[in-house]
């Protein structure tokens, strides 16, 4: 056997953890025998400090560094003496300051500090016996490292995750490490996978926060997370989203030509080769395209070209919940149509009242301050609740309080400005919860204490179930309250909607 083949046989073979446990070892054991003897240390030190001019003895004082400074400004110092030099200014806040204030004063030559500094003749060059045996130190420790990545096993931060697979029909994938593999219910979904849908495959996520997606056949997605919350890649096909109430943060659904901020709704999202649709089918969602935002509400549709137009039913169609989805669309059709034909009164173009109701809103309807209209305006909404989905939306037990208020805004329509808006949205319990708002003229409080003792008398009971409230924290669940505050009436049965109003109020 030759040298060279012995060199071979003598090299260790990484194949297992002992191999690699073994020469992790022989690696720690060099470093520790590459140590320096005692007191070379202080040698070198000494031998450094007579090399730089420096007083002999133990270190160096701040007066020898100073006295350096012109010669490190000229660019004059070698390279021990410069990197000793910049190795105590890391270290020495007082050698700083000096620095800066010869830098400041003109000292040496400024610019000679950053040009190329001359060579040092090569036979000059002698590094010292300390010197060269931490370099072979650091050699081992760079050659420890190297081993170390190649022999232990990597192991990646804990994936983010996201959305579990709640069920799956059909062909359905999912990317893992750069392979397709299928999809079966109970995956998680993490942070940055994608997911795929094939011809007749479906797919239906939950993320963590309750909000569900809906795949559609041939789709191509992928959820992440960012610092305002999550968001959906639909590159590809069709998806349902039932966002759950997002708080501070948005859900946020993008494809190549838009993107959509929801906080709480129920939506539609399309993207093909025709350009991509958002048909809302519950609340409200802000779509971001071609440099504008547009507010769509339930029953509205936006696409980027005219091609993509189609009817809601149609965008619903493929959906396991198509029936439920349809069912909604109608009640929010006949709302409208209900709510046009009541509105006789000309246009009003001021947003103060629009701007107070909650971010959580389903229903906004505002009419005019005429009693019939009031009144018709909320037979509407009342026809919209019972008209949807029992099982998903319950009665309104307050309707009858709720009611019996409409009917007292009609007497008082001459203390209130031009209009009275009604906001309906449901609580996280699902309980539907409405807010009367309108802007209140002088004289309306004391109407409206003589209408609460005249039902007072009618009923033979001071206690009728509605108040009014001089602080949203006087308020109480279940009872109707009247609060009016800054030229504003509002009323509701929800305290936490005072809360909310008077924070917006504030501002």
């Amino acid at each position: 056997m030759n040298e060279m083949d012995q060199k071979t046989q003598s090299k260790p073979v990484i194949d297992d953890d002992t191999g690699g446990d073994e020469l992790l070892d022989h690696a720690l054991a060099a470093v520790r025998e590459q140590e320096p003897p005692v007191g070379s240390e202080q040698s070198a030190a000494g031998r450094v400090g007579r090399s730089l001019g420096l007083n002999a003895g133990p270190a160096a004082n701040l007066t020898d560094y100073e006295a350096l400074i012109p010669d490190y400004l000229a660019g004059r110092l070698n390279d021990a003496q410069r990197l000793l030099f910049e190795d105590e200014v890391r270290t020495s806040v007082p050698l700083r300051r000096a620095l800066a204030s010869a830098q400041a004063e003109g000292v040496g030559d400024p610019d000679a500090a950053v040009v190329q500094r001359p060579e040092v003749p090569r036979g000059k060059r002698t590094p010292s016996r300390a010197h060269r045996q931490w370099m072979y130190a650091l050699a081992a420790a760079i050659a420890l490292a190297v081993v170390a990545v190649l022999i232990l096993p990597i192991v990646d931060g804990p994936a983010v995750r996201l959305a579990r697979v709640e069920s799956v029909e059909g062909m359905s994938l999912r990317q893992v490490g750069g392979k397709w593999v299928p999809l079966v219910q109970d995956d998680w979904i993490d942070d940055g996978q994608r997911l795929a849908t094939k011809h007749k495959g479906t797919a239906l996520l939950e993320l963590e926060d309750g909000s569900k997606v809906e795949v559609a056949p041939r789709s191509l997605l992928m959820l992440s997370r960012g610092r305002s919350g999550d968001r959906l890649r639909v590159d590809h096909g069709d998806v349902i989203v039932q966002v759950a109430p997002q708080g501070d943060g948005t859900f946020d659904i993008a494809t190549d030509d838009l993107v959509v901020e929801v906080v709480g709704t129920t939506l539609g999202v399309s993207h093909g080769t025709k350009g991509s649709r958002v048909a809302v089918i519950e609340g409200e969602v802000e779509v971001s395209h071609g440099g504008k935002t547009t507010s769509l509400q339930a029953g509205e549709q936006y696409g980027t070209r005219k091609t993509t137009a189609t009817a809601l039913e149609e965008t619903v169609g493929w959906s396991r919940e198509a029936e439920r989805y349809v069912e909604i669309l109608e009640a929010y059709a006949d709302l409208q149509r209900d709510i046009e034909a009541a509105l006789t009164a000309d246009a009003r173009h001021s947003t103060r009242l629009l701007d107070l109701v909650s971010a959580q809103t389903t229903v906004y309807v505002a009419v005019p301050n005429a009693p019939a209209t009031i009144a018709e305006a909320y037979d509407a909404v009342e026809a919209f609740h019972d008209r949807l989905p029992a099982n998903q939306f319950p009665p309104h037990e307050s309707s009858a309080m709720i009611k019996e208020m409409v009917s007292w805004l009609g007497d008082v329509g001459d203390h209130l400005g031009p209009e009275t808006v009604l906001a309906l949205h449901w609580d996280d319990s699902d309980s539907p919860v409405l807010l009367l708002l309108a802007e209140a003229r002088e004289g309306l409080r004391g109407v409206i204490a003589d209408k609460l003792r005249e039902v007072a008398q009618s009923v033979g009971s001071e206690d009728i179930g509605v108040e009014i409230v001089d602080a949203p924290e006087e308020a109480q669940e279940g009872r109707l309250a009247i609060w009016l505050k800054e030229g504003l009436f509002a009323a509701t049965a929800s305290p936490e909607t005072f809360v909310e109003l008077e924070a917006t109020l504030n501002g």
